[in-house]
This record gives structure tokens, C-alpha cells and sequence, in this order.
């Protein structure tokens, strides 16, 4: 498989990917002062209680990344956190990574808090033992507004054609463009059936109306888009890189005022392709940018150098090899790369800084 990107698998994983990346990129690099775009990633707690590591580790990571108080403080905060699935908490972002962001929130004085996205019924996805996140989000002090889904008639949306991406019609949560207010975006690492990756990036899909014009050939039919066997659909997955790289860059990013990567338990086999089924491996690990490419470049990395044979990186082709997600990739190309083009941010790990702090 082409590897855009290679560091040596023992030293990402255990070492961290900071000093694997500085080690191979400058030997020097620790002494060099910090470059644009930054990636602050906290680690460890494996042994610790989920939830007390999760706050840590990510106190920690936002300490070194540096200004968060004075980002959320007297701010209407809008946290879009993954919530997709209604069958297995392992493909949404993590209780434990939900409740220490809402916490650290609310810890730095913002005015209110609200978690909003279109999201599938996850909110009350149910684990024993554990709470729903829908449960943690009203325990952490935080608001739920759940975005109209695209078969009901609303008032959530504004219109926000791309110029790029071959886009005609665009309809995008109005909240996150209210004045004074800042936009936190929360996803879980995991695999896409379809796409390969799935990360911060895409997960400001979640923002918007018609969320299947995405892959879909007509922009104003939100059935033909949901699908599975539709002209429009089957013909539109070729459209995705496109399309979504150039909403992102010019609806998303200017927008977005922190990435937060949950990659304690990152994730494996969310809805296949077969004869992958869900799973996770324990990393320990969350990731924060203003960056979202930045961090999904991390993230994917991460994924790769777990199971390289698999797993491509970031800019890699995701057209070439074996692995059964690049077989089933229908989108037939690399929206991280798209995005690189582009210049929605930086996709190259090897020109972000990367800096790390271990919580053990």
C-alpha cells in the first residue's frame, strides 16, 4: 500500500506519535521552537478509571495546547459530539470523553453549553452499567438540541451553497453562526464502512440538513440520498471527496474553534465492510487541534500503524491494496487529500507539530 506517511509502528504506538514523528522528521526537532498547525494529544490513564482518565488526559491536552479558557469563557459553546449509532456505544464518541469535555466546559466559565448535531438516535444508545449520553450530557449542566432530521419541515437550517464541489443547494445549522458563540468539535476514531476513515472532519456532516447530498447526485432530494439503492446514490459516492472538502473548507473550518479527537478506544468495523464487525483496542489517547485535518491526520495514522496492512494514512491512495476498506471504499478516492489540496488544513504529519503529554 502506498504510505504517505511511515514511522516505525512500535515507537507511534508506545513512544507517541510526537517524538516518532520529530525523531524522523529532525533529530533536533525538540530543540526547534513550534510550528502551525500544533496537535496536542494527551495519553495514558489505560489503568486508571475510564472517566477520571478521560478528564486528565484531556486537561492535559488542553493545557499544553494552550487558550482554552479564554476561548470558552462567557461564550455560548455548541459541542458537536458523534452520536450515529442507536446499537453500540463503541461507534460514538465515548461517555467518558463526552462528559470530561462538557466538565471542563463548564469549569472555564462559558455562558451555556449546548450539544447539537442530526444525529441517529445514539443519544439513548444503552450500555450496562453506563449512562446514555443523552443521561451525561443533562448531568454535566449541558442543553441537548437535537437538529430536525431531513423528512421534517424546520427552521435549523440556513442555506450555504460551496462554491467548490459541485454543490447547488446547502442548508447548515444556523446556531453556529450566531455572534459570540464558539463551535467544538467531538468525534470518535473509527472506521467508515464506505469511506475508510471517519474522524473530525467528517463529522461536521452532523451540522447539516440533507445529510446525504453528500454522496448523493441531487442536492434537493433527501430521499434519494437515504437510498441505498437509488440512482442518485449509487451514482453519488463518487462525488464525496469532492463535495465534502469543499464544505468543509469553506462552510466548516472557519468556523470550528477546537478539534477534539476521542481516541481512548478507537474503533474498528462500524458497520463493515464484512468481515470486519465492531470492535475497539485500547489507546489511551485524545487529540486537539484548531486543525480538524491535523487531528485526522494523527487519528489515521494511529489506525495505520495499529494494523498498517490495513489501515491506510492519511494521504495515502486510498484506491490501492488488499485491505478489505479499501475494497469497499465506494467514495473511490481520499477525502483527507481533497481536503490537503484544497488547503483546508494540513494533512501532512510530517509538517505538524506534535506535542505530547503523558498523564502516567
Amino acid at each position: 500500500m502506498n504510505n504517505h506517511y511511515d514511522v516505525d509502528r512500535r515507537g507511534f504506538l508506545s513512544a507517541g506519535a510526537g517524538a516518532a514523528a520529530a525523531a524522523l522528521i529532525n533529530p533536533h526537532a525538540t530543540e526547534a521552537a513550534p510550528s502551525k498547525p500544533r496537535v496536542a494529544v494527551g495519553r495514558g490513564g489505560v489503568k486508571m478509571e475510564p472517566d477520571k482518565a478521560a478528564y486528565i488526559r484531556l486537561k492535559a491536552a488542553l493545557d499544553k495546547h494552550g487558550g482554552f479558557a479564554e476561548l470558552v469563557k462567557g461564550k455560548r459553546v455548541l459541542v458537536k459530539i458523534n452520536a450515529t449509532d442507536k446499537t453500540s456505544q463503541d461507534a460514538n464518541t465515548s461517555i467518558s470523553t463526552t462528559a470530561a469535555t462538557l466538565r471542563l466546559i463548564r469549569e472555564n466559565e462559558a455562558k451555556n453549553v449546548v450539544v447539537l448535531g442530526q444525529e441517529w438516535y445514539g443519544y439513548d444508545c444503552p450500555r450496562k452499567g453506563r449512562p446514555t449520553l443523552r443521561e451525561i450530557i443533562k448531568k454535566e449542566g449541558a442543553e441537548l438540541k437535537e437538529l430536525t432530521h431531513w423528512w421534517l419541515k424546520t427552521n435549523d437550517y440556513v442555506k450555504r451553497v460551496p462554491k467548490g464541489g459541485g454543490w447547488k443547494e446547502y442548508w447548515v445549522a444556523k446556531d453556529i453562526f450566531e455572534p459570540d458563540t464558539v463551535l467544538i468539535n467531538v468525534a470518535r476514531l473509527k472506521t467508515h464502512h464506505f469511506t475508510i476513515y471517519t474522524g473530525c472532519v467528517k463529522n461536521c456532516i452532523g451540522l447539516t440538513y440533507h445529510m446525504y447530498a453528500h454522496h448523493c447526485t441531487d442536492d434537493k432530494n433527501p430521499k434519494a440520498g437515504a437510498s441505498d439503492k437509488h440512482p442518485a446514490r449509487m451514482a453519488g459516492w463518487k462525488l464525496f471527496p469532492a463535495k465534502l472538502s469543499a464544505a468543509y473548507h469553506e462552510v466548516f473550518q472557519p468556523r470550528l474553534a477546537l478539534n477534539i479527537l476521542d481516541a481512548d478506544e478507537p474503533t474498528y468495523g462500524w458497520g463493515g465492510p464484512k468481515p470486519e464487525r465492531i470492535h475497539t483496542f485500547k489507546a489511551g489517547v485524545v487529540a486537539v487541534s484548531t486543525d480538524a485535518l491535523a487531528v485526522d491526520a494523527f487519528g489515521a495514522q494511529l489506525l495505520h500503524e495499529d494494523r498498517p496492512k490495513v489501515i491506510p494514512t492519511a494521504l495515502a491512495d486510498w484506491t490501492v491494496g488488499d485491505s478489505v476498506y479499501v475494497k469497499a471504499n465506494l467514495t473511490q478516492g481520499n477525502y483527507l487529500a481533497e481536503c490537503h489540496k484544497l488547503g483546508a488544513g494540513q494533512g501532512d504529519l510530517g509538517k505538524i507539530q506534535i506535542d505530547e503529554v503523558s498523564i502516567d
